[in-house]
């Protein structure tokens, strides 16, 4: 499935560098349509490479998030700038740990985990609810949610 199938970018009038067919990452999570789960593994394998070189380039902790990942039409992905999510934070930090680069890990692994299940892996009614989610759930196989992830 190409990026266009997923929806469009809303645009805000600004001017912008990201084409206009690109979506963001959340828009692939929560479409209808889902990606084939060799394009999610390659999809996140790019996001990670492109962690690692905002890591090493200084870029806060902990702001990895699907709104923060934007894909062009030729599969391509960016990091646009973003905020923390509590969805995203790993359980040390949630704890009142500092983090250090694995906690942009986390925020990988429940990324790889919505793509291939179409859905949120952390949720809560408020910030409080997300948290108790990230330190207390049970996380299941994305398989359980999509028959076509292999157990």
């Amino acid at each position: 499935m190409s990026t266009t199938e997923v929806g469009r970018r809303p645009t805000s009038g600004k001017p912008d560098s990201t084409p206009r067919d690109s979506v963001s990452l959340e828009a692939v999570i929560e479409s209808d349509r889902r990606l084939d789960e060799l394009s999610c593994a390659r999809l996140l394998g790019n996001v990670a490479e492109l962690v690692h070189a905002a890591q090493k380039a200084g870029q806060p902790l902990g702001t990895v998030t699907p709104a923060s990942i934007v894909i062009s039409p030729d599969g391509s992905a960016k990091l646009a700038p973003g905020a923390a999510s509590l969805r995203y934070t790993a359980p040390e930090r949630l704890r009142g740990g500092a983090g250090d680069r694995r906690t942009d890990v986390f925020a990988l692994g429940v990324l790889l985990w919505e793509v291939l299940a179409h859905e949120r892996l952390f949720d809560g009614s408020d910030d409080a609810a997300v948290k108790r989610a990230v330190l207390e759930r049970a996380i299941p196989a994305p398989s359980e949610l999509n028959a076509n992830v292999p157990a």
